[in-house]
């Protein structure tokens, strides 16, 4: 086990026990006004320990696929910070499922028929999409991961979001973590319209890590990770709108591989504007089967592969094999070793970008590449070896910033439009400012800055990274962070990259939204987009992971290109919880 691992799971341990006892509390709909608080913890402790040692008396179709969840945990070489947000966020919720099922499986009540026809009442969106804590106090009031798409009028932004979790528990269907919000004025103005239609399966998961994308102002595409329970099914679903988002299809996965062996991870999706019914989908495998990585000392050796799939019918129907972008087996001598954080983008003459992070590249935590691959033949195959663009020092101690969230590098891609047409562009948070950290589990802190390169050149060879991020730094002034680069080319050529940042606090706590522009992707200008900086919160909502603060935004231009600008939403935890917020630039 390594170090950074260690510290994770003995925070993870405190933050699952505390999930445990807040999830017991919820399985029984209220507590006896004669009960103490004493019995009330004996009660939640009591139930921790039956969950390690009883399955469910009742066996659902979910509850096999959540003993394998944990099951996973304990195979050689699975680490959780190797998963993207949405699956971490999945792996909490096995490891509580006994103290929670009830309420995900039968609902906090039954919903009359009316109800399970309804669809959900559309609110008004200018800023910030609000919470709801009437359902409850632990959990439902989490929203964050946006990602959002443009076209002509239309903007569809989906997101990670534990109220409509909380809602649909009680939905008699499929669960979901997927909420969204629909503009039909170019982004200044959203309706928040829960989520997307749900399978009628309830031992299905809409399991978050929402990504979209649009082929015209009526075709919307919305894929998140997917689990089934019925059939054993770890996936990638797809749900399309062709009426602006306004609703959505019930998912089908599009994607998929068996749940004892297998974890799909981190889906994306681009379309072909050259040809809008060609679609394309990435991923992240992580392969426990042995099959092709093989075994050592009796155990399979985790694989890792980015993955894509295509579809050329405007998703009706999809490859059926996949095709391997990249690979890795974390085996002796590359124990650290995995892929994360696919990203696929598609160029005007067709030509298929995926870009991803390798971890691991030198033998240990944190040796880190920023790779990617093109393919000439509409994804049917990918060059070997991939183009390297930077190598990267990992974020904060290899696995959290300060404040104990989740870090990533994850990169963000972009193809050039208007005068840059056909560019490709890149952009990630690079651990290059190193400070040494007397309780670090690796001796040090990075400090991250945004990054950025482009090729005029198909890839091939890339530009010298740039910082974007222009707040002095070093000698008297302060390190900060500044991570999660969301990047976009707009119609006029401009470059577009919004992050957050901490350099408005000395003390390297607090969070603003920045988005920076440049007409070369050499010289950038910095605007302040946040009126008020914002805490780092995580650990406080009972559905997600503890050191749960999201993963990545994205930013969007007008994808039929008949306006300029950007749009984007990130997460602001200035209400004390993690809110969708808005912008344009």
């Amino acid at each position: 086990m390594n170090q950074g691992k260690a510290r994770r799971d003995a925070v993870g341990i405190a933050g699952w026990t505390v999930c445990l006892a807040l999830g017991a509390l919820l399985s029984v709909e209220v507590c006896g006004a004669d009960q103490s608080g004493a019995d009330n913890v004996a009660r939640a402790r009591g139930q921790i320990q039956d969950s390690q040692i009883q399955a469910p008396q009742t066996q659902a179709p979910i509850d096999a696929t959540m003993v394998r969840l944990r099951q996973l945990e304990s195979v050689a070489g699975f680490d959780p910070a190797r998963l993207s947000a949405a699956t971490r966020n999945l792996f909490s919720l096995a490891d509580r499922w006994t103290a929670v099922r009830d309420r995900l499986i039968k609902g906090a009540a039954a919903p009359t028929e009316a109800e399970q026809s309804r669809s959900p009442e559309p609110m008004p969106l200018t800023q910030i999409i609000a919470t709801d804590l009437r359902s409850s106090r632990y959990s439902g009031f989490t929203q964050s991961e946006t990602a959002t798409a443009w076209c002509g009028a239309g903007v569809v932004m989906g997101f990670n979001d534990s109220g409509v979790e909380v809602a649909t528990m009680a939905s008699g269907r499929g669960v979901s973590m997927d909420g969204y919000a629909v503009s039909s004025d170019r982004g200044s103005t959203y309706t928040y319209m829960g989520s997307p239609a749900t399978p009628s399966d309830p031992n299905t998961f809409m399991s978050g890590d929402p990504m979209v994308a649009c082929a015209n102002a009526a075709t919307f595409y919305y894929v998140s990770s997917f689990l089934d329970g019925t059939n054993g099914i770890s996936g990638v679903s797809l749900s399309i709108s062709a009426n602006g988002g306004r609703t959505f299809t019930v998912p089908v996965v599009i994607a998929g591989k068996p749940s004892n062996t297998h974890i799909v991870d981190g889906a994306w999706i681009a379309v072909d504007h050259a040809t809008p019914n060609r679609l394309y989908a990435t991923y992240t495998d992580l392969d426990f089967s042995g099959s092709i990585c093989g075994t050592q000392s009796g155990s399979a050796v985790p694989r890792y592969a980015v993955e894509i799939v295509g579809s050329a019918d405007g998703g009706t129907t999809w490859t059926v094999t996949p095709v391997v972008v990249a690979q890795v087996c974390a085996g002796t001598g590359h124990t650290f070793a995995f892929v994360d954080g696919a990203r696929v983008a598609v160029a005007p003459s067709g030509e298929v970008y995926v870009t991803w992070e390798l971890f691991g590249n030198t033998g240990g935590l944190g040796g880190r590449e920023i790779q990617i691959s093109e393919s000439t033949d509409q994804a049917q195959s990918f060059p070997a070896p991939p183009v390297t663009v930077a190598t990267i020092g990992c974020a904060g101690d290899c696995a959290d910033w300060q404040g104990l969230a989740h870090s990533n590098e994850h990169p963000s891609l972009a193809i050039g439009k208007g005068p840059k047409d056909g560019m490709v562009y890149l952009a990630w948070n690079d651990g290059n400012r190193q400070a040494p950290d007397a309780l670090s589990t690796t001796g040090f802190y990075n400090f991250t800055n945004i990054m950025f390169s482009q090729s005029g050149n198909a890839g091939a060879t890339w530009s010298t990274p740039v910082r974007v991020n222009n707040n002095p730094e070093g000698g008297v002034a302060p390190l900060t962070d500044q991570f999660e680069p969301a990047l976009a080319s707009d119609v006029d050529g401009r470059i577009a990259i919004c992050f957050y940042d901490r350099r408005n606090d000395a003390a390297n706590f607090r969070i603003d939204r920045y988005c920076a522009s440049s007409q070369n992707g050499e010289t950038w200008t910095n605007n302040r987009i946040t009126l008020a900086h914002f805490p780092t919160i995580v650990g406080q909502d009972i559905l997600m992971a503890p050191d749960y603060m999201g993963d990545y935004d994205t930013l969007s231009s007008d994808a039929l290109d008949h306006h300029p600008g950007f749009v984007g939403g990130y997460a602001s935890n200035l209400t004390g919880s993690s809110t969708v917020r808005t912008l344009q630039y």
